[in-house]
């Protein structure tokens, strides 16, 4: 905590004004970083997309291979050759690389590993090093391959619709080989020893071959390209996902979503308008701002219903909520003006399970540069019911595209689940801090918990923080109890002992939930609002681990999980408040000279002069600062030299 002297003064409400706090947390963790730190395990066993820094969606980081770099494994298929398991020195150092021998036959030498999702760009990339075989070959699904010169560094023959296959240098000799493609047929993968140029089939001498490692495959957006090698062992690697406003590019956290399907197969109509096999007048065309690059476009016909449907597996009377991007043809957002249909103040409308639903009802969210996701929740109307958008010849005028629909169980949406022949799944979140890496830091006797979050959608008991003894018997929880409660609650022994309720869940919006315990005396607070407390019951016992975003693996928050700060004290009410007062409004300038820099942040200017000991001395022109604001925003001109969490 520091005073900033000069032409602004900011302290977070907790703070004194230059002297010393005696409320330091244990931990302090800030997912707006972009990490998970490091007593964190996460955990998600399907790809899933986010809004990346940049604002565009993007997946989350992946390798969907088990076993990268152990091709001995059972895991890898072998076919006419042998491998032989850490032969010599990998990219890394490390003596981790293996070799595969080709056999003494005539046929194709391969490791091979079926996964993939038919539909998607994806990108298979392996480390490969010459030892007796110059060439190696890619094949990812059997329509796309690509053959690489392991000895000079350069691509051979590509083959495949729109295959891009690139070769770079790496450490210790070897070369890191990529082939992008998409992915038509199966989940076929495989790496070929080869004798030239697109020769995988060939006479084997037995003992020759090649140095592999670091098998990477992972779907692919607007990148283009393999991202950074991701080490598997038994199963593959989905990464959390830390997600950004596509318009503002603020940083919003860790994202945790509950299992979700998109049961809307060929999502982005990569095969055209077959892929809307109920239309009319309709045409295929590019889409901008997804993963495949296709879309459909619907005009105004007049006089003429102008249509695109799937027909998707509905159960009759449940809730499903049906979700398109669009992009207008003149660039702006979708307009729906009129609860009636075909009505002209209406650009389009949604068929969402076999009903026809009032336009002034839909939401519409702003992903930046003229991309909007528009969605509706409503009842099937059937069994195996329609999904769909309707021009109506009553409608405006302007013209639009669409891409990315997505028809899923429940009464929100959750982040775009792209889809190729068949329904997709995406799993929900698990970080977890369990053993030493919770009791290293949590007291069993007393202490406090602050937690800012933004839920995004609410279904039942929508965990934020569970601290647990594995069971259900002893729990700190702080939670969605209900639609219209968010609580702070105690269980101890199998006793519910205090449960500390406040407002209503509000979705989109940032909040802050603190609460502190210790024996015949809890409390909590929402946003700065007055102490709710319980001034009887034990504490829980036996705690040995923090599901962050569930409870034990269940009830998962849906959500943005932004920072989580623990002090192992119980600390006084006012200060419960003091942590959680939201600032509001645009920030007001302490001095003449201060600038606001916008909703929720505070922008200095100017020299700031260092009151603290252990502060980054500043120069000219330049700020020093040892400080997280109650937003943890601070807008900054100029150059700053930074020894805390502060966001430019």
């Amino acid at each position: 905590m520091v005073a900033i002297t000069g032409n602004a003064n900011i302290i977070e409400a907790a703070d004194s004004v230059a002297g010393g706090s005696t409320y330091v947390p244990a931990i302090d963790w800030d997912f707006r970083l972009g990490a998970l730190p490091p007593e964190i395990t996460f955990s998600r066993a399907s790809i899933a997309t986010l809004v990346d820094e940049t604002g565009k969606i993007a997946f989350a980081p992946a390798n969907l291979f088990a076993r990268s770099q152990e091709f001995d494994i059972g895991t890898w298929v072998k076919g006419n050759l042998t491998v032989v398991a850490d032969a010599t020195i990998a990219p890394d150092g490390k003596t981790t690389a293996d070799k595969l021998v080709e056999a003494a036959s005539s046929s194709t030498h391969y490791v091979q590993q079926n996964v993939g999702t038919v539909g998607l760009y994806e990108v298979l990339t392996v480390y490969a090093k010459p030892a007796g075989r110059d060439w190696i070959g890619l094949n990812l699904s059997t329509a796309n391959a690509a053959y690489f010169n392991v000895a000079t560094g350069t691509v051979g023959t590509v083959t495949g619709t729109g295959a891009v296959a690139t070769i770079t240098p790496a450490a210790n000799g070897f070369y890191r080989c990529s082939l992008k493609g998409l992915r038509q047929t199966s989940g076929y993968n495989a790496i070929f020893c080869c004798a030239a140029d697109n020769a995988p089939s060939y006479a084997g001498d037995g003992t020759s071959g090649v140095y592999l490692w670091g098998a990477q495959l992972e779907p692919v957006g607007y990148q283009g390209s393999a991202r950074a090698y991701l080490m598997t062992t038994t199963a593959a690697y989905h990464g959390p996902r830390f997600n950004y406003n596509p318009r503002t590019l603020e940083a919003r956290g860790e994202l945790n979503e509950e299992t979700r399907s998109n049961i809307a197969t060929q999502s982005e109509f990569v095969n055209g308008v077959a892929d809307a096999p109920t239309r009319s007048s309709v045409t295929a065309v590019p889409f901008a701002g997804l993963f495949c690059g296709t879309g459909l476009s619907l005009q105004l016909v007049p006089a003429t219903t102008v249509y695109a449907y799937k027909t998707v597996p509905t159960v009759a009377g449940t809730i499903y909520t049906f979700s398109i991007f669009v992009r207008m043809d003149d660039g702006g957002p979708p307009v729906f003006g009129s609860a009636g249909t075909n009505n002209p103040l209406n650009d389009f409308v949604l068929n969402v399970g076999g009903s026809v639903t009032s336009p002034s009802l839909y939401t519409i969210e702003d992903y930046g540069g003229g991309l909007y996701r528009v969605w509706f929740s409503a009842a099937a109307a059937s069994d195996n019911a329609y999904a769909g958008v309707i021009k109506y010849g009553g409608n405006s005028g302007r013209g639009f595209s669409t891409s990315g629909w997505q028809f899923e169980q429940g009464s929100f949406p959750t982040s775009y689940i792209p889809t190729g022949a068949s329904a997709a799944t995406r799993a929900p979140e698990q970080p977890v801090a369990s053993g030493p890496n919770f009791t290293g830091w949590f007291n069993p006797d007393e202490g406090t918990i602050v937690v800012d979050f933004e839920a995004l959608g609410y279904t039942a008991q929508n965990m934020l923080l569970t601290a647990s003894d594995g069971g259900n018997n002893n729990l700190i929880e702080l939670r969605l109890t209900d639609a219209v409660t968010t609580r702070s609650q105690y269980t101890s022994g199998g006793a519910l002992v205090a449960a500390l309720a406040h407002s209503t869940p509000t979705m989109g919006v940032v909040r802050r939930l603190a609460t502190a315990y210790k024996v015949d005396d809890f409390a909590s607070v929402l946003d700065g609002g007055a102490p709710v407390t319980d001034a009887a019951g034990a504490v829980p016992i036996g705690l040995d681990r923090l599901g962050i975003g569930n409870r034990n693996g269940n009830f998962i928050f849906n959500g943005h999980i932004r920072r989580i700060r623990y002090f192992s004290q119980r600390l006084p009410n006012a200060i419960l408040q003091a942590f959680t007062k939201p600032i509001t409004g645009t920030g007001a300038p302490i001095e003449a000279s201060d600038a606001v820099a916008g909703t929720g942040r505070v922008k200095v200017q100017g020299t700031a002069a260092i009151v603290e000991g252990d502060d980054v001395a500043a120069g000219s022109g330049e700020t020093g600062i040892s400080l997280v604001t109650p937003s943890s925003r601070i807008a900054l001109s100029g150059f700053s030299r930074l020894s805390n969490r502060i966001a430019q």
